[in-house]
């Protein structure tokens, strides 16, 4: 398979991209497209409840969404996964073809996993491993060096957790990090008669909104204004106030966390690894990145026995084995 930056696809995506990209501006796509969230959404029903996948608040088009899914085409997905354009729609590659489109033309780094129901609180670590093993690679199923991105550095904590470690940078930070939100509608535990999940779902949408609409400079003006600040205490505090909004989020709405719907949950990630490594032209069913560790782990576990001083090593590994060394010996006089 050709490279990934000479397929004409990503080609023409790229193109487009580097001309309009200063035009995405989630406000204005929702103001000019008041069914914006029906274009852009997608429910799956199952035997255990709905499962919601809204991706309107992400910085695409119709146009692009086309361009991506003939990219996917061109990259032989069909081909791989049969029947697996069963439809545009298909979740796992909406969502596979939104991270492509983030990674390789905005140059995005990092995808958050921001669960907002305590069961799934290990949700964004287990897909450390399933995504970042499955696609950290360089080198291309035919053994040529890739000369674009390919997976993503994956994290995430539940979502109040969240709210206030990490949130800050996400909202007013330098980087752009798209993010994955997903909340059940009905909760294991109504505490307070359901309040508190109430208060959740609450959060849940208003940092989506949030992070797409921003607050302007009017709007942050009017509130200051509105708290009698003066006016020298206002301009002071008035950049601090601003969000530029315009930040790519999913949302992930699920009746009920069951064994079923988590399974469900976890296929439809699985997936979206699968169609992305077959863009990006690598293996994403091995792992020979954790082998070299291993290898170099069974040499030095026996120089860590006795006294001698180690060094078969560049010299921070043999002055980090003595120091642990010497440490050892210490402790056993």
């Amino acid at each position: 398979m050709a490279a990934l930056t000479s397929d004409p696809q990503f080609q023409k995506l790229q193109e487009w991209h580097k001309k309009h990209v200063s035009d995405l501006n989630l406000r204005r796509l929702f103001e000019g497209d008041k069914d914006r969230f029906n274009h852009f959404s997608v429910t799956l029903n199952t035997s255990h409840g709905r499962i919601l996948v809204d991706y309107s608040k992400n910085l695409v088009t119709e146009g692009v969404m086309q361009m991506l899914v003939d990219l996917a085409k061109s990259r032989g997905v069909e081909a791989a996964r049969e029947r697996m354009f069963n439809g545009e729609k298909n979740v796992p590659v909406l969502l596979a073809l939104l991270g492509i489109w983030y990674i390789n033309c905005f140059g995005c780094e990092t995808h958050a996993m921001l669960p907002y129901d305590q069961y799934l609180h290990r949700f964004a670590a287990y897909f450390q491993q399933g995504d970042m093993e499955s696609n950290g690679k360089y080198i291309t199923k035919s053994g040529t060096r890739v000369d674009h991105q390919t997976g993503p550095i994956v994290w995430g904590e539940p979502g109040t957790n969240g709210q206030h470690a990490f949130y800050q940078l996400i909202h007013q930070g330098t980087k752009m990090i798209p993010c994955d939100f997903l909340i059940p509608v009905q909760t294991q535990h109504p505490i307070r008669k359901g309040l508190h999940h109430k208060i959740l779902l609450a959060n849940f949408l208003a940092q989506t909104e949030a992070l797409m609409k921003g607050k302007s400079t009017e709007e942050a003006r009017k509130e200051l204004q509105a708290a009698g600040k003066s006016p020298e205490d206002l301009e002071k505090l008035l950049p601090h106030k601003v969000f530029e909004g315009n930040r790519p989020t999913n949302s992930i709405v699920f009746t009920k966390l069951s064994p079923f719907i988590l399974g469900a949950l976890i296929a439809m990630y699985e997936h979206k690894i699968f169609v992305q490594g077959i863009i990006w032209d690598i293996n994403s069913f091995d792992q020979w990145g954790v082998e070299l560790g291993k290898q170099l782990a069974k040499k030095i576990e026996p120089e860590l026995d006795g006294s001698s001083p180690v060094t078969s090593h560049d010299s921070s590994t043999n002055g980090l084995i003595n120091f642990i060394k010497q440490e050892f010996a210490s402790r056993s006089q």
